[in-house]
């Protein structure tokens, strides 16, 4: 019988030896095809939840692709913004070719940007935005936003005694001594990013570019409403009408407004009442760089502003890089 036991000792040795090898390291379990990687796309959690409790969403798909836009700063007034026009929108048209292809397949409404290389979607479901998950071009998905006006504080308005011949804001920043140096805005075209311009206010419709001076007025290039709303510079709110005036405003006579009452003005409404959505954020910002006639076509860099004023914000809480930088 003691012979017997080193027969036995070896039979368990082997059995427990076949069981060990039936046990695999565990990256050797892991099924690492390429179609099924985890995705580095960074996913909004908002966008998650929205999911979750609705079923549908809209979002933002975001590209990777980065450009380089420094060769542009040796160029002439033209040429640099031909140049960055060109260069964003065919980096935009490469980048976005095949999720374009698969959100039009997959029956999906959504609008592309160039001067930010993004996609918004107006709604889909978790499916489709599963299917996005293994586009490499993809940077991140995230949640639409919404910024808000900041009306003027009015508690302590006084009410006005007369006409002025220039405002006494104006006097204090001594922008009367600049126009006696000859600079008043000649030359110069501003644009605001706000709930639109009242355009027949007297102390604007001059200054308007879509003005021709006999009784008529062109809005292509010089007007544009994101919400489809209006064919002419309107304001429903007054906001951007009063942005537009500290920038330009001068009726003709002895009330002066304005800070620059000889530059020309454009505007995009941006801002719907109180609220700006940010794709029609993102849309006037590609109009005040390269306007389009109203109905958003022929793009013409050549008419852009020299200057835009954003009169909105969310009180640093949840800004896009893209309009901090």
């Amino acid at each position: 019988m003691i012979k017997k036991y080193p027969q036995i000792l070896l039979s368990i040795l082997i059995l427990v030896g076949s069981i060990f090898s039936l046990v695999q390291p565990a990256d050797a379990m892991i099924d690492k095809s390429p179609a099924k990687q985890i995705s580095t796309i960074d996913v909004d959690p908002v966008v998650l939840s929205e999911m979750n409790a609705k079923g549908s969403t809209g979002y933002w798909i975001e590209f990777s692709d980065e450009v380089d836009l420094s060769p542009a700063d040796k160029m002439d007034w033209s040429e640099r913004g031909s140049y960055v026009f060109n260069t964003l929108t065919k980096a935009a048209r490469t980048s976005q070719a095949s999720t374009e292809n698969y959100l039009t397949k997959a029956g999906i409404t959504y609008r592309t940007h160039w001067i930010k290389n993004s996609i918004y979607v107006t709604r889909s479901d978790r499916s489709v935005l599963s299917g996005l998950m293994s586009n490499s071009g993809i940077d991140s998905i995230r949640s639409p936003r919404t910024y808000f006006l900041y009306e003027p504080d009015k508690n302590d308005a006084k009410d006005d005694n007369g006409i002025n011949a220039i405002e006494p804001s104006l006097a204090h920043i001594h922008v009367d001594d600049v126009w006696g140096m000859g600079y008043t805005g000649n030359g110069i075209v501003v644009a605001n990013m706000d709930t639109g311009v009242r355009y027949s206010h007297e102390a604007l419709v001059n200054q308007y570019r879509g003005n021709n001076g006999d009784g008529t007025f062109s809005h292509d290039y010089n007007w544009f409403d994101p919400y489809g709303q209006y064919s002419a510079p309107a304001d429903h709110n007054s906001h951007g009408t009063h942005t537009m005036g500290t920038m330009v405003g001068d009726d003709g006579g002895v009330n002066q407004i304005g800070v620059a009452p000889g530059a020309d003005w454009m505007a995009c409404r941006a801002c719907n009442t109180t609220t700006c959505s940010d794709e029609a954020l993102l849309t006037c910002a590609e109009f005040v760089a390269a306007p389009t006639k109203i109905d958003g076509t022929a793009p013409n860099p050549d008419l852009r502003a020299n200057i835009v004023n954003n009169s909105w914000g969310d009180c640093s809480q949840t800004y896009d890089g893209w309009f901090q930088n």
